[in-house]
């Protein structure tokens, strides 16, 4: 009888540990816009999302473009965050809007957040 080789070791432990992260991870993880990175998340949208109500406030409409608000150091900061709010787009004319963030670990997350319906999150492993 053969002895099992280290090689055949090495590959037992990595088809276990593949089996464990495909079948239980998902189990164990956080679901999608919650844990730490999420937070972050919402931390980075919020002073976006001021300034966004702010500019509508004054102007009676939300902005074509992110580019349109003015530059604080509140947004300044926020962009200096490992999950950024990347993804802005204007709807109805103007008269609403969706901004997202997005992040990863465990699985691809996605936040939107409206006016209209807050915070609304999805992801798959």
């Amino acid at each position: 009888m053969n002895p099992i080789s280290r090689k055949q070791i090495l590959l037992f432990m990595i088809c276990t540990m593949i089996f464990f992260e495909a079948c239980f991870l998902p189990w164990f993880a956080e679901s999608p816009g919650k844990g730490a990175k999420a937070e972050r998340g919402y931390a980075a949208c919020a002073p976006i999302i001021a300034a966004l109500e702010n500019y509508r406030k004054n102007t009676g409409k939300y902005p074509i473009s992110l580019s349109l608000l003015p530059t604080t150091p509140e947004i300044v900061n926020a962009a200096k965050s490992d999950v950024k709010c990347d993804h802005y787009e204007a709807q109805n004319n103007w008269k609403s809007y969706e901004l997202m963030f997005r992040y990863t670990g465990p699985g691809i997350n996605h936040c939107t957040y409206s006016p209209t319906n807050g915070w609304s999150c999805g992801g798959y492993y």
